[in-house]
């Protein structure tokens, strides 16, 4: 009962939040505190009309509310929020598109990868891009080289320490010609750290196997 009755109250709590969304001429903070608890629910079953609101929002003239509307999108999980929050990966403020990218992390979409992929090479955004491949795992690995391979200097730093975490075999001849190249350094120290770290995973896995 008790259970029964936290989620009666909670539900109601964010339906009152949802009916606000749409209504601009509400109070932008009252919005905004809306859209923000929205992101903290554990949310039900989406809907089209919740989803249509939420992604409305990511165009919303305030940079706070468009942030707010990513994180919400993070919890409403919904395939449809997809297309819209790779859109705002390419939003004029840079913490919009850190939301949309820790939104895109937690909906662990393939669709996402290659787009994230794509801000490995931007320094506002790279860290939190890294973060994201290596939440989506192994199936980033592929989209992963491939940036790689169109990168030069301390841009592949991400990409590297991507592959350093998800990365396999297959990752290893990219890494090796980075490492063996005397001219960088940096660089060539953080693929030689990325081989190692593929090469023991490799060991660990092998020896995690059935005996025949």
């Amino acid at each position: 009962m008790a259970i029964a009755s936290t989620f009666e109250r909670q539900s109601s709590s964010w339906e009152a939040k949802v009916r606000l969304m749409p209504n601009r001429s509400a109070n932008p903070a009252r919005r905004n505190i809306a859209l923000r608890q929205l992101s903290q629910f554990t949310a039900p079953e989406p809907n089209a009309a919740i989803i249509q609101i939420l992604t409305n929002a990511l165009v919303d003239p305030s940079w706070a509310t468009r942030a707010s509307a990513a994180r919400a999108l993070a919890v409403w999980v919904d395939p449809n929020a997809v297309p819209p929050l790779l859109q705002a990966l390419s939003d004029s403020e840079f913490s919009v598109r850190w939301a949309v990218i820790d939104a895109l992390a937690q909906l662990k979409t393939p669709r996402s990868i290659e787009p994230l992929t794509v801000l490995l090479a931007d320094k506002s955004c790279a860290q939190k891009a890294e973060q994201a491949l290596i939440a989506l795992g192994p199936s980033a690995e592929d989209a992963t080289l491939a940036a790689l391979a169109k990168q030069t200097g301390d841009d592949r730093f991400a990409a590297i320490r991507v592959l350093k975490a998800i990365g396999t075999e297959k990752s290893l001849p990219a890494l090796a010609a980075i490492s063996s190249n005397p001219t960088d350094g940096l660089t060539t120290l953080q693929a030689q750290h990325a081989i190692e770290a593929i090469t023991l995973r490799k060991q660990i896995n092998a020896s995690l196997k059935p005996q025949p």
